[in-house]
């Protein structure tokens, strides 16, 4: 029996989501949609973060880890802080960071 709703990723769009079959959403036993929400959901930046609006203190992050008190356990990834980063080797080493962190 499937447990997770299951999030369908569009590589033409580059964005995911929930997927409804017969009127039922599709549900999944797998990493993959775990995967998805660990990399694509926003973790709030750090303090010590650039932020990419500099006019603006927008950490983003999910409204839950507001109430949870451990950084270990905090949802998503600062992933986010590279979309306006250009490709070089320093932002490869950032996006292999914020992924493991």
């Amino acid at each position: 029996m499937a447990n997770d709703i299951k999030i369908q990723w569009d590589d033409n769009l580059g964005e995911g989501d929930i997927q409804f079959d017969k009127g039922d959403l599709v549900r999944e036993d797998g990493l993959e949609t775990a995967m998805l929400m660990s990399l694509y959901t926003d973790r709030q930046a750090d303090i010590d973060d650039v932020l990419l609006d500099s006019n603006s203190d927008d950490r983003r992050g999910w409204w839950g880890d507001l109430i949870n008190n451990t950084d270990k356990d905090k949802i998503g990834s600062r992933l986010w802080l590279l979309q306006r980063a250009t490709t070089t080797e320093n932002t490869l080493f950032d996006a292999k960071f914020y992924i493991d962190k």
